[in-house]
């Protein structure tokens, strides 16, 4: 059950802020059915340069501290214990180890069944923290991307036309080329992969089988 708040009590929760947003509250409230943390992460994709102060902002609110996954050193060791269909549903990342606990990331710190599931996962207590879903749900595609993963999208994609010398590629073969989803789905995968590894460059060099 996502925390909730009421309509006026969030409005004057967003007062706090120096965002003015408060005067088309009552259109994302209906437009999110009264979800605070889908409010807050509509207004973040807005105005990104909010995020900090309304995640602190809503940590404040629900008692715990705001984590940006983004920006936060992420143990993969501990994702893997977690199986990855559960994490993308309840939108939970485990973060580091500290003190006998698992911090993890959630958007809804007071989800207890989903808090003791993760518990039974890692074999050891969690200490909840806030963080957005669209953030949450970022690291996460980065976590789970591997080479294999890679290589079966560079499969899927008609990227071996240009392999083949013998080949005549027509203009609007290369413009379907340039729109097919696997390609652009492998080359989003192949910078989440260097972010992943920290890469600090990605070279490509043309190769024959």
């Amino acid at each position: 059950m996502p925390q909730t708040i009421d309509r006026n009590k969030f409005k004057q929760l967003l007062a706090e802020t120096a965002l003015t947003v408060q005067a088309n509250s009552d259109q994302l409230w209906d437009e999110h059915r009264g979800d605070p943390v889908a409010i807050l992460d509509h207004i973040v994709r807005d105005n990104p340069a909010a995020k900090t102060n309304l995640g602190r902002l809503w940590g404040d609110h629900v008692g715990v501290a705001y984590v940006d996954t983004e920006r936060t050193a992420v143990d993969n060791s501990l994702i893997r214990k977690v199986p990855e269909d559960f994490a993308r549903k309840h939108c939970v990342l485990p973060l580091y180890e500290f003190g006998g606990a698992i911090t993890v990331a959630t958007t809804d710190t007071a989800d207890k069944p989903t808090l003791t599931a993760l518990e039974n996962y890692l074999d050891t207590f969690v200490s909840p923290v806030f963080a957005f879903p669209t953030e949450i749900q970022n690291t996460l595609e980065i976590a789970y991307l591997s080479n294999t993963y890679l290589t079966h999208l560079l499969e899927a994609s008609s990227v071996h036309k240009l392999g083949d010398a013998s080949a005549i590629i027509t203009v609007d073969e290369l413009q379907e080329l340039a729109g097919d989803q696997p390609i652009i789905d492998f080359t989003q995968g192949l910078i989440l992969l260097a972010l992943k590894e920290r890469a600090s460059d990605i070279h490509i060099e043309p190769a024959h089988d």
